[in-house]
């Protein structure tokens, strides 16, 4: 039996692959001890998870740093959120974490990419670590492949000189880990910021690489596991028991995520949508009740995905890693009008793959959008061929077999990387 040590910040996207994989190292009966911000804690448990804290750090980014989580226009901007999110209050971070090591005394650590203070303390106390990304493996510098974060299209967007910009702006991102590797007697990191966003023992995708734009073979501890997400989004905001219902089709399920949504995206494009589709809207932390219902549209706060996703032909969304990757996986094309942070990536690569289309955020577009997706079947087959993909990868329990595998002897056992 493992002792493990897992560690994400709360925000779903982020910690749902992370808590997937937990639940299934505990049903194995490795001994668990989870670390979430604080006021969190119900949530984990809430999954059957025991947490722990040190009490010398918060977690999360500063109230200041909050409002840098839309990640601005503008290359520069984006740099600079980025500092806020993942590195702010670092010094906090190591100490915390590193209390936690000490009193959790782990035999591995499984933790999400944006617990920098994590990743870090746990190869200073030579603890190998699992870490965990949601949708895409960040190549820096990979020839074609464009800067992070920016929703550029390699097809039709000039990237060379975005890059040149990126790579100088994250200078400072650099400094800033190398200095924390300094002060923990750790060697200098190759790379650019995104590379130290993985950890160098293992890193799980809950992807396939059919989702990523072309470009040279990723890594050798870089695995693509496929979906790994627990499906328990009402766990986050109490939004209680799901109605039952199935619609008629055709139909879309209409979702604005779970973070980093404007209030108006999902009633606006169900309006659009509702006098030639059946609509399932799915609005999470904004009230359903301020929709108009009519027989056509059923709008709830939460649906279990496994549940409502046989049962439509097309998902809306704003390209959050979740709600793409879950459609994915039962096959169905997306419709992605990307907002924030890694959404305008996540629609870049639907549509590069040919298993769905990006819009831009306008209901007539996303209309037209659906129509096309709807009216073209190769979106469908495109998009069941990636979900036959995507669920041969094993999931959370291939996740586990490699976890098992790197804290038994070192390395890692044979994964899917292509």
């Amino acid at each position: 039996m493992l002792r493990v040590l897992a560690a994400s910040f709360v925000s779903p996207g982020q910690s749902f692959p992370v808590v997937g994989i937990a639940l299934e190292l505990q049903r194995r009966g490795h001994d668990m001890a989870y670390w979430a911000p604080a006021g969190s804690d119900g949530v984990m448990k809430s999954f059957g998870l025991p947490t722990v804290h040190a009490g010398r750090w918060r977690g999360g980014p500063s109230a200041g740093a909050g409002q840098a989580r839309e990640l601005p226009d503008g290359i520069e901007a984006t740099v600079a959120a980025l500092a806020a999110i993942y590195l702010d209050r670092l010094d906090g971070q190591l100490a915390e974490f590193g209390a936690v090591l000490e009193d959790v005394r782990p035999d591995i650590v499984l933790a999400g990419s944006m617990v920098v203070g994590m990743l870090l303390a746990a190869e200073a106390a030579g603890v190998p670590c699992a870490s965990v990304t949601p949708t895409t493996y960040h190549a820096d510098g990979a020839p074609g492949t464009p800067p992070p974060l920016l929703g550029l299209d390699p097809r039709t967007d000039d990237i060379a000189a975005p890059s040149r910009v990126w790579h100088h702006a994250e200078g400072p991102l650099l400094d800033q880990l190398a200095h924390a590797r300094a002060g923990l007697d750790l060697p200098p990191r190759a790379g650019g910021f995104f590379a130290h966003l993985s950890s160098p023992d293992l890193h799980l995708v809950p992807s396939t690489p059919l989702l990523e734009l072309p470009r040279d073979p990723v890594p050798a501890h870089v695995h693509y596991v496929g979906p790994c997400a627990v499906d328990a989004a009402s766990q986050f905001h109490g939004l209680g028991e799901p109605p039952d219902w199935t619609p008629a089709r055709p139909a879309a399920l209409v979702t604005g995520g779970t973070v980093m949504q404007g209030s108006d995206f999902v009633g606006e494009v169900t309006a659009a949508l509702r006098d030639s589709l059946t609509v399932v809207a799915l609005t999470w932390m904004y009230d359903a009740d301020r929709l108009h219902d009519p027989p056509s549209v059923l709008a709830t706060r939460y649906l279990p995905m496994a549940r409502v996703l046989p049962d439509v032909d097309v998902v809306v969304s704003n390209g959050g890693s979740g709600g793409v990757i879950a459609a994915l996986a039962h096959g169905r094309p997306l419709v992605i009008a990307p907002g924030h942070s890694d959404q305008g990536d996540n629609a870049v690569r639907v549509a590069a793959a040919g298993v769905g289309v990006r819009s831009d955020r306008d209901p007539r577009a996303i209309k037209e959008a659906v129509d096309e997706v709807l009216g073209d079947p190769s979106y469908a087959a495109r998009a069941r061929e990636m979900g036959a993909d995507l669920r041969a990868r094993g999931g959370a329990g291939a996740a586990a077999d490699l976890i098992e595998g790197l804290a038994s002897g070192g390395t890692v056992v044979p994964g899917r990387r292509s």
